[in-house]
């Protein structure tokens, strides 16, 4: 359920952005920059009680997650993102693999764990940097201050609070059978999908210091 009201008012975001001057100078993708950020935000504040109560006792991490909402928006953002808008073929090699690919896993383990690797894989990091690129792209913002915030964001966030997320997972799939082989998997899945992208930021930020010098 959560899903489908995620998306009408995904929808209806999209739809008063298209208003906005400055959406529509920075175009189209400045406008999923901002639908992003403004989801991830929802990601970040629905998971911050189970980061909390995980790094306070870790031995929480296998308990039923407080809310079903984040996962839900996380997907529908995705799944928004592949009807309303264009994609690249990283976007879709992104959404096939590290979103629609794991969803099944996701719903099998509605766990405090999966909510933390929701918190950094994609929602305060991701809130950040897509707020942080819709400025660059309203004009607001230069884009060498938005690379070089980007790298410090997944160095210092994303990728050792994804490593976190995904070792609960590993931890929560030891000694219960298969169940628990799918939680490993899921929580390598996590930790892939974090040290790819936040080494592609890292790089993309050196290389275009590289270029400014």
């Amino acid at each position: 359920m959560w899903d489908v009201v995620s998306l009408f008012l995904l929808y209806m975001l999209d739809k008063c952005l298209r208003r906005v001057r400055a959406m529509q100078q920075g175009g189209p993708r400045a406008r999923w920059f901002c639908i992003h950020s403004i989801g991830n935000a929802v990601v970040a504040a629905g998971t911050a009680r189970d980061l909390t109560i995980c790094l306070l006792d870790h031995s929480h991490s296998s308990e039923i997650a407080t809310s079903l909402l984040p996962p839900s928006v996380a997907f529908s953002l995705h799944l928004y993102h592949c009807l309303a808008f264009r994609l690249r073929p990283e976007d879709w090699s992104h959404h096939l693999l590290f979103v629609f690919g794991v969803t099944p896993l996701i719903i099998q383990h509605p766990t405090k764990a999966m909510s933390v690797c929701l918190f950094f894989c994609t929602g305060f990091p991701g809130m950040l940097d897509y707020w942080l690129l819709t400025l660059v792209k309203t004009q607001r913002l230069e884009k060498w201050v938005e690379k070089r915030a980007a790298g410090f964001i997944n160095a210092y966030l994303r990728m050792p609070g994804g490593a976190l997320g995904a070792s609960l997972l590993v931890q929560d799939g030891v000694g219960v059978g298969a169940r628990g082989v799918s939680s490993a998997v899921l929580g390598g899945l996590m930790l892939t999908n974090c040290a790819y992208y936040g080494h592609q930021a890292i790089t993309s930020a050196a290389v275009y210091q590289y270029k400014r010098t």
